[in-house]
């Protein structure tokens, strides 16, 4: 067998390396900035061997270092292209001013780290790194930008330009973004280092996220904070870290002007320690940061497809555990969560071991008048699990809150159970709601206090377009031996409860002997119709009152209720129904300019009922 030439192998490779790599293996040249931020381009950016820089052109492309203090730069308008990485100490700062198209290539990087010129094993802060452009910022696959230190540091991007697609700010699959905290000191075994800040803000354009955020803190820091504000479309197209340990998890705050898309996971737990989550708020169609001229409102999209979630739990600690954080969807339009499949939408449990909180959700597609269905009213669709459960030793169920400015239909299953109590959802729409999935807000223990529920459908629309339709189970019930009593509240213009579904109010009987159950309201301006083997339950002490206009007796034929319900029939004008509205019955209702019904304004109201056509 013939001998290999390992020493001609080796040479070849490293030639190899030398020409896929170009100058990157080049030692980095050291440099030092002055005050003269234009200055500083010359001498630190453009002189040989990087450059050439040119009247339009500035071009960074040889590897630099700055190791004594930050630098300044003033691009002067001209387009800017990072093809190697700049290196500064993380004690420093990096800020590029009036630059025109910024682009940070595959071979390029900024980096302002705290390992960065230390001693071996000494971490200091990470630094400021600050791009603002009057034109657009692109990072290629490969680019980087990082922070990472004790805390970590800073970065900001800011454009004020678009590209053809609209675009103001691309973060290409592959570019990275990174404010990991990391710590070189250890108190007790524990490393407390926070996660960086990121802000991103597209004045002219979209923002296309796509680049891997790292901003996670380390075992006992907080996570850290990412801002997303643009003037037209956000896409989230990558996963977004930013956990925390024992300091709690972090933030990320998305504000779009136009549509909003998250196709993959955000993710603000805490991960140990027994922190809390963090908060993720999430908002579509935010005029006020578009450009002048531009389309009014913007959809929100959680397409669970590819694994998109939003996560904001909980963990445990040394004998405690941390409660659930808090997600926030808000839109001036359509709302929906697609492609689930039997994963969880959202996840904001507590720690599991010990007495916390299941967190919070809050989502909203409304306009500022409650009684009336705008053009920036959207329907709210909800897929996939959304998980809001407490700890297993005394945890309780946490917060849903859910307001539709047009329909709702939940798909979801929603489980707020816990220990010490169940939790609380509440939803209303200014149209039809539809609870497609099961309503989970028991007690799971003996001696647990029930959650509660409480849904309102037809704030801005009556008849079949305020109907409220109960298709799955709404679970409630107190442990065996808890009296306490909560209250499931079901309001519509019509509402149907289905054949079999059971809404379950049941109590338990203290050690005292004391009974408990449910106040179960089912309450219809319409007509109710509680579905063959459906089971309304409230024992063994609680009630069941069915509220009706008169004249219109809901249809309980082959439906179980325990205990015998209260007939309680009140006219429409009682103020205890839904508001209803139906233009064109002759009464002007809220939310209504005018009724054009022959009792009321005629001919003179238009066909909406919004606005008059003459002097009635």
């Amino acid at each position: 067998m013939p001998k290999r030439n390992v020493h001609g192998t080796i040479i070849a490779g490293v030639v190899m390396a030398m020409v896929a790599g170009g100058a990157s293996d080049a030692p980095a040249l050291t440099r030092s900035c002055g005050t003269d931020p234009v200055a500083n381009t010359a001498n630190v950016l453009c002189a040989s061997p990087s450059g050439p820089c040119t009247a339009t052109a500035v071009i960074l492309s040889a590897a630099i270092d700055v190791t004594d203090k930050g630098c300044n730069f003033d691009v002067g308008g001209r387009a800017l292209t990072i093809q190697k990485a700049f290196r500064m100490t993380g004690l420093g700062f990096v800020a590029i001013r009036n630059a025109g198209p910024v682009r940070i290539t595959a071979t390029g990087a900024l980096k302002s780290r705290g390992d960065f010129v230390e001693p071996n094993g000494v971490i200091v802060s990470g630094g400021f790194i600050s791009i603002i452009s009057n034109a657009t910022i692109a990072l290629d696959s490969g680019a980087a930008i990082d922070v990472s230190g004790d805390p970590s540091g800073f970065v900001e991007l800011q454009a004020g330009g678009a590209d053809a697609s609209g675009i103001g700010i691309n973060l290409v699959h592959g570019s990275v973004l990174k404010g990991v905290g990391q710590s070189s000191f250890v108190d007790s075994g524990d490393r407390f280092s926070d996660g960086g800040t990121v802000v991103a803000f597209a004045s002219g354009g979209g923002v296309f996220e796509s680049a891997a955020i790292d901003l996670h803190g380390s075992n006992q820091g907080a996570g850290g904070e990412l801002d997303i504000a643009a003037a037209g479309t956000v896409t989230v197209a990558d996963p977004i870290d930013a956990t925390g340990g024992g300091g709690d998890g972090g933030i990320v705050d998305i504000e779009a002007a136009d549509a909003l898309l998250v196709a993959k996971a955000i993710d603000v737990s805490s991960t140990r320690g027994g922190g809390f989550g963090g908060s993720i708020d999430l908002y579509a169609g935010l005029d006020e940061t578009g450009v002048p001229g531009g389309p009014s409102g913007g959809a929100f999209t959680l397409d669970m497809a590819t694994g998109a979630s939003l996560k904001a739990d909980g963990s445990d600690g040394p004998g405690w555990s941390g409660d659930g954080g808090y997600v926030s969807v808000s839109a001036r339009g359509r709302i929906q969560f697609i492609n689930a499949g039997s994963g969880a939408a959202v996840h904001v449990d507590g720690g599991s071991s010990y007495d916390s909180g299941g967190g919070s959700l809050y989502v909203d597609s409304t306009d500022s008048d409650l009684f009336h269905i705008g053009p920036l009213d959207g329907d709210v669709v909800l897929n996939g699990v959304i998980h809001a459960v407490g700890g297993r030793l005394g945890g309780f169920g946490g917060d849903v809150e859910l307001f539709a400015g047009r329909t709702l239909t939940v798909n979801s299953d929603i489980v707020e159970n816990g220990v010490l109590f169940g939790g609380i959802v509440s939803a209303e729409s200014k149209g039809a709601m539809l609870l497609n999935g099961t309503i989970d807000v028991h007690g799971t223990v003996a001696t647990s206090a029930p959650g509660a529920a409480d849904f309102v459908a037809g704030l801005a629309q009556g008849g079949a377009g305020g109907a409220l339709t109960i298709a799955k189970n709404v679970l409630g019930s107190a442990g065996s031996s808890n009296s306490d009593r909560s209250e499931l509240f079901f309001a519509a213009c019509s509402l149907t409860v289905n054949a079999g579904v059971k809404i379950d109010g049941t109590g338990g009987t203290s050690p005292t002997n004391v009974r408990g159950g449910d106040a179960i309201d089912l309450i219809a301006a319409g007509p109710m119709n509680l579905g063959v083997t459906s089971k309304i339950l409230a024992p063994p002490a609680g009630t069941i009152v069915l509220t009706h206009p008169p004249g219109q007796p809901p249809q309980t034929t082959g439906a179980i209720l325990t205990p015998t319900p209260l007939d309680n029939p009140l006219p429409v004008t009682s103020g205890v129904y839904p508001n209803c509205p139906v233009c064109g019955d002759g009464i002007r209702q809220l939310g209504e300019v005018c009724d054009n019904g022959p009792t009321a304004d005629g001919a003179c109201c238009n066909a909406t009922c919004s606005a008059f056509t003459c002097v009635p």
